[in-house]
């Protein structure tokens, strides 16, 4: 039992091993063929940082997740539930409601940054 236990974390660990070093052999080997042609690397590189901030997203994401929990407790005391009938649809409905609001503001700071870079 504990042979086959030893043998299976090392073949998961040998296995993720052998695709790392995989990408990162077949990565090198693009970058230096297009070196060798002399092409531009910069196709590797985004020219603009498209969306917006990670922690932004995730802050506006778990803000909502948490409103709607929120409102999802207060309506089944109130209603009188006992089964958590509205907690799941409120926390769905919050989340989506935060990814759309931090949409919203991302694109109004890309507009004040671009207005300010132009001034």
């Amino acid at each position: 039992m504990f042979i086959t236990e030893v043998v299976a974390i090392i073949a998961v660990f040998s296995t993720i091993l052998t695709i790392a070093l995989m990408f990162f052999k077949t990565r090198h080997s693009e970058r230096m063929a297009l070196i060798d042609s002399g092409a531009d690397a910069t196709i590797f590189y985004p020219k603009k940082k498209v969306g917006g901030s990670l922690a932004f997203k995730l802050g506006c994401l778990l803000m909502g997740v948490g409103i709607g929990f929120f409102l999802g407790m207060i309506l089944e005391t109130k209603l009188g539930f006992h089964d958590a009938t509205m907690i799941a649809p409120l926390i769905m409905i919050g989340g989506g409601a935060g990814l759309i609001i931090s949409h919203i503001l991302d694109r109004r700071f890309e507009k004040e940054e671009e207005y300010y870079k132009n001034s």
